[in-house]
């Protein structure tokens, strides 16, 4: 692992290119100082093709802790790409970033774009989402696990198709008949995520080339979510509201 870090940060002095400016804040900043965003890329042309490109940020107090989360999710994502079969071909993988939920408080990150192999027959690749989610006061990833609460209700909606679908590779709900397995395995699912966007809780079915967004209001969701998770979410709204 040491090598791949020493490797990918030789290629992010050599090859990136920066750009800096505020983000708009959705849920207004408490902090006096406000929210900037640094573009950071990773380029690599040699015998790989990859082409990444993350947040940094800035102008909060735990910056530090939550760039090395960034940071470390794009590196360990390549050195898994890497692994296995993939080591005797060239590896395509092209990432872009949205950060689709910013307060001070809390972070929600999509990464979208292609993953494959570069070999003999030319390049394959298949579709990709991931997301990333940070509580940037505690300065630690909230997964699925640790937000949603009450497992069942929130896969209930899902299978009531109380979730719209508002994006993907597939025209119809996530879970239809011919995924019992899926089913089976309810919200923990290894290819089932989630991101916030502003008022509201999306799920992710990631698989492979097909994938669907499917978002829901907060509101309609949130008394199945951490509460405290929650209030680092929507508690700025409450706070100008009152």
């Amino acid at each position: 692992m040491k090598n791949i870090f020493i490797f990918l940060l030789t290629i992010l002095c050599i090859s990136s290119a920066d750009s800096i400016h505020p983000y708009p804040v959705g849920n207004p900043s408490l902090s006096e100082e406000p929210i900037v965003i640094l573009d950071r890329h990773i380029v690599e042309r040699n015998e790989n093709d990859i082409e990444i490109s993350y947040p940094m940020v800035l102008g909060i107090e735990n910056k530090d802790r939550v760039n090395e989360i960034i940071r470390n999710y794009i590196y360990e994502m390549v050195e898994r790409d890497r692994a296995g079969i993939y080591e005797m071909y060239g590896l395509l993988l092209i990432l872009d970033y949205k950060i689709e939920f910013l307060n001070d408080k809390f972070i929600s990150i999509k990464y979208e774009g292609s993953f494959g192999v570069i070999g003999n027959a030319g390049r394959g690749y298949i579709r990709l989402i991931y997301t990333l989610n940070i509580d940037m006061q505690e300065g630690k990833i909230i997964n699925k696990e640790d937000i949603i609460k009450n497992e069942k209700e929130i896969f209930e909606l899902l299978m009531q198709d109380r979730f719209e679908i508002i994006g993907g590779t597939v025209d119809m709900p996530p879970f239809s008949s011919t995924q019992a397995i899926r089913k089976n395995e309810g919200m923990k699912a290894p290819n089932l995520d989630y991101y916030i966007n502003e008022g509201k809780f999306i799920i992710v079915q990631g698989a492979y080339s097909a994938h669907a967004i499917c978002s829901i209001d907060l509101d309609e969701v949130k008394e199945y979510l951490d509460e405290d998770i929650v209030e680092k979410i929507c508690g700025t709204q409450k706070e100008e509201q009152g």
